[in-house]
């Protein structure tokens, strides 16, 4: 506002100038002067004007200065949106922050209520068995009984065949041709063809087994010429050693009858 109005005061003085300059000329036609006296007419009159118009710029200065401001006008309507600009690149990764707390752990839950106890079994087949100490349930003669492991027990026959001797059991071996026999029932069916081998005090020979060497020849239960029974070993000596007791060879039979499960006494 004030800048206005000091373009206006300026443009006032200008004017007032200028007509001032128009009058000074038109009364210069109009009546000879001299210059010396033209002269300083104009500077008289120019210097009246100036102080005149300097307090009149004064005074508006003044009134302006004590005017109050006015309302301030409505915004106005806002301009059209720019465009978008290009997105910016992705920037690093941050550092991994601290790891948290643990959680609280959570209370105990009640303990539920006890089952309905089932229903009783059946007797079974061990009902009634009352077995001591040391002995065992196992199935003997098809029935469950009371249990125990029979005592290792050992047969030994040894000597030197091919003597020629009267034979029919063991002991005939022993006495006639010099063999020695541990364990074995003496009076069992025994030649120089074949032979019974019963171990004293065992029930069942199936759980034992047979070594033997005769003739530089080896043997055992699993050989040709050898079988089990519940009652003793037969061997038939051509078929397991590979030659008769008339051979002029040593002879070594051993039968070992282990733990074997026996009905408890």
């Amino acid at each position: 506002m004030k800048k206005l109005t000091f373009t206006l005061l300026g443009l006032s003085v200008f004017a007032f100038i200028a007509c001032s300059s128009d009058s000074g000329n038109e009364s210069q036609a109009d009546q000879p002067i001299s210059q010396e006296s033209e002269t300083d007419t104009v500077e008289l009159t120019l210097q009246s004007d100036i102080s005149d118009l300097e307090e009149r710029i004064a005074a508006l200065e003044s009134e302006l200065a004590s005017l109050p401001a006015g309302p301030q006008g409505p915004a106005g309507p806002a301009g059209p949106a720019g465009p978008s600009g290009e997105q910016g690149a992705v920037g690093e990764q941050g550092p991994e922050g601290p790891q948290g707390p643990a959680g609280s752990t959570g209370a105990t839950g009640a303990t539920g209520a006890a089952g309905v106890a089932g229903a009783s079994g059946s007797d079974g087949a061990l009902a009634g068995l009352s077995c001591n100490d040391e002995e065992f349930v196992a199935t003997l003669s098809n029935s469950w009984q009371c249990a125990e492991l029979g005592a290792t027990i050992d047969g030994f026959l040894s000597g030197q065949a091919g003597g020629g001797g009267l034979c029919c059991d063991i002991a005939d071996f022993m006495q006639f041709e010099g063999f020695t026999s541990v364990g074995f029932d003496l009076e069992e069916n025994c030649s120089h063809g074949s032979c019974t081998l019963k171990v004293n005090g065992v029930a069942d020979h199936n759980l034992c087994s047979l070594t033997g060497t005769f003739n530089n020849n080896s043997f055992n239960t699993n050989s040709l010429g050898v079988t089990v029974l519940s009652n003793g070993i037969d061997v038939n000596w051509s078929l397991a050693a590979g030659d008769d007791l008339f051979t002029n060879s040593p002879l070594t039979v051993a039968v070992n009858c282990g733990q074997g499960i026996v009905a408890a006494q």
